[in-house]
């Protein structure tokens, strides 16, 4: 697949979703992630989705980090 073509040599995948309501413009989450998968280093890649129930937009982004031993 897509992750062979690019040298990566695993790739997990998890995925959750939370609710807010509220008449502010904002919300904030915080994601804790468990690095021990990681051990002797890597790249971890996070990519954020977010939609509005009302509208139906959505905006994401995708950060990549690599983890050190």
């Amino acid at each position: 697949g897509v992750a062979g073509l690019i040298g990566k040599r695993d790739v997990r995948r998890v995925a959750a979703s939370t609710a807010y309501t509220g008449a502010g413009r904002t919300a904030r989450e915080y994601l804790f992630i468990d690095l021990s998968p990681w051990q002797g280093g890597g790249t971890l890649g996070i990519t954020l989705r977010i939609t509005d129930d009302l509208t139906g937009r959505s905006a994401e982004r995708s950060l990549t980090f690599e983890v050190a031993d």
